[in-house]
């Protein structure tokens, strides 16, 4: 995920030409073009497990490559003082990809449970914002700018989303997931015959008063779980903190780790199996290692 967090610490520079009163105006034209590109590139290898990445990555690269270019454009036409309806054309596909990531963090955020996800959507009532004052060039209206100090707020809550975006992207790591997976696996259900095995029915119905006959039990189905993709260490669900396998509890926040001592468990973690998401008909994922598994019935 290095891509996606380099692209958006890109964006902190690109966002403080806002705070600065264009003293960065410079440093923005040379970051923002770079900036898309990582963050395209980094939305496109998570396509691999995200579908919505996906079509991240192709909204932000094409909008932002045409948002740059509108700029640009509006910049070497200033001359003729015309430069603010090109302002107000650039802040359309701007707006669209903006929001576009939005979703995207709110949806990352969903699935890793990283609060910092979360916080990078603050971008949204900033680029709203300037939208406004985009709209007050475009038709070369007054419009009243709020409060004392909005104009640098805005810009710094754009700095804000670069910067949690990019954190919380050094921390992310992907999983395989398809839009519609359930929050936890359906597993066959076995009954209490299938669990203790003929010879210990057979036991049972010795010892019972007056028993005299006993059903045949029905042949044990014992459910196998497959090591398919092995993860490489625990991801605490708190705080994002990665652990040794053999770890009972995160290093950093003291949280404990799920361990499941008997029964249906991922081989990895031993996490119990019903945190696992399901990802088609016999893989799962382990939410607490990541290891990508195979649950079938053993032969």
């Amino acid at each position: 995920m290095r891509k996606l967090a380099i692209g958006y610490f890109l964006c902190i520079a690109n966002s403080s030409v806002f705070v600065t009163a264009g003293l960065t105006l410079y440093l923005a034209f040379a970051t923002y073009p770079v900036s898309v590109i990582f963050r395209a590139l980094g939305w496109r290898e998570l396509a691999r497990t995200d579908r919505l990445a996906g079509i991240t990555s192709l909204v932000l690269g094409s909008l932002g490559a045409l948002t740059y270019l509108i700029v640009i454009g509006a910049f070497v036409i200033e001359a003729g003082g015309s430069s603010g309806p090109m302002l107000l054309y650039a802040a359309v596909p701007w707006t669209v990809y903006s929001f576009m990531e939005a979703v995207s963090y709110i949806r990352f955020g969903r699935l890793s449970r990283m609060p910092t996800f979360y916080l990078a959507a603050v971008s949204v009532p900033a680029v709203l914002y300037f939208d406004a004052v985009a709209i007050g060039l475009g038709r070369e209206v007054q419009l009243p700018e709020g409060p004392e100090g909005t104009f640098l707020y805005m810009g710094g809550l754009l700095m804000l989303s670069g910067l949690m975006a990019g954190i919380s992207f050094l921390r992310y790591r992907p999983y395989p997931r398809t839009w519609g997976a359930p929050v936890a696996p359906h597993l066959p259900v076995r009954t209490r015959a299938e669990r203790m095995g003929p010879l210990q029915i057979a036991g049972e119905a010795s010892r019972g008063a007056g028993a005299v006959t006993t059903r045949p039990a029905r042949p044990v189905q014992k459910v196998r779980v497959e090591v398919v993709s092995m993860g490489t260490s625990i991801i605490c669900s708190r705080c994002g903190t990665e652990s040794p396998l053999t770890s009972s509890s995160c290093a950093s926040c003291g949280a404990a780790f799920q361990k499941a001592p008997y029964g249906l468990r991922c081989p990895v973690c031993s996490a119990p199996l019903r945190i696992a998401k399901r990802i088609s008909a016999d893989r799962f994922v382990c939410t607490q290692c990541y290891s990508d598994l195979r649950v079938h019935l053993a032969s």
